[in-house]
């Protein structure tokens, strides 16, 4: 099995662009365990080059996330009311759904990185259908179709920066173990809000994913408006 470079895959003009997700900054110990059975591995495979952070390199641990929905669109192209009008639009379905919690792991190789699997919590679904429907309410039908497929849940590692023969990694990542030589368990990831952020996965200067933390907008689940008296 191939992991195919995702920065020649991904979307075209480069820049960032409106997401709607959920954060999962706290993996950040499960990520670093995988990450070190991965550098076992690649010492071993790859002893001459290219180095496995240049190659596979992480996502950085406060970045970690799990995508609801996006638009294809520059957020240089997106006014400031807009984005306030995504927050306005996708509130309402947010506070009909309490806060909960998912379980995630096993760690498995995509086509285009290392991933985790996130159990697909029904609750998981209607979080990405009220994001997309808000993209759609704001940007036109057009904007966020409903997908063909299942939504599917997962929390991306590492993503390719070269395409990597990784035929016998799979198998490494299943023996990953934490520090204190247990094997890695699912662990369960709390879902609290959903961050409206402008994301750019392959920024020019090559620091790897990031959104723009000053601008995010976070809106809470389970919050239900105030009646007044």
């Amino acid at each position: 099995m191939w992991v195919l470079n995702f920065q020649d895959r991904a979307w075209s003009p480069r820049g960032s662009r409106p997401h709607l997700y959920l954060t999962t900054p706290g993996l950040e110990p499960l990520q670093r365990a995988y990450l070190k059975r991965i550098d076992a591995w690649w010492a071993t495979q790859y002893p001459d080059g290219p180095a496995r952070p240049t190659a596979l390199p992480r996502v950085e641990p406060r970045y970690l996330h799990i995508t609801l929905a996006w638009l294809d669109v520059l957020s240089a192209q997106v006014t400031s009311q807009q984005w306030e009008a995504l927050a306005e639009q996708v509130a309402p379905a947010l506070a009909q759904i309490e806060p909960f919690e998912v379980m995630v792991g096993p760690a498995f190789l995509a086509t285009v990185g290392v991933e985790v699997y996130v159990d697909p919590d029904p609750r998981l679904a209607e979080l990405a259908a009220a994001s997309r429907a808000a993209i759609r309410a704001v940007f036109g039908d057009a904007a966020a179709p409903e997908p063909s497929q299942p939504f599917r849940p997962h929390i991306s590692l590492a993503y390719a920066a070269a395409d990597v023969d990784t035929e016998t990694l799979g198998s490494a990542l299943t023996r990953a173990e934490l520090p204190a030589g247990q094997l890695l368990r699912p662990q369960r990831v709390p879902v609290t809000a959903v961050s409206i952020v402008d994301n750019d996965t392959f920024p020019e200067d090559g620091g790897g994913l990031r959104w723009d933390e000053q601008t995010s907008r976070v809106v809470q689940l389970g919050r239900k408006p105030v009646e007044p008296r």
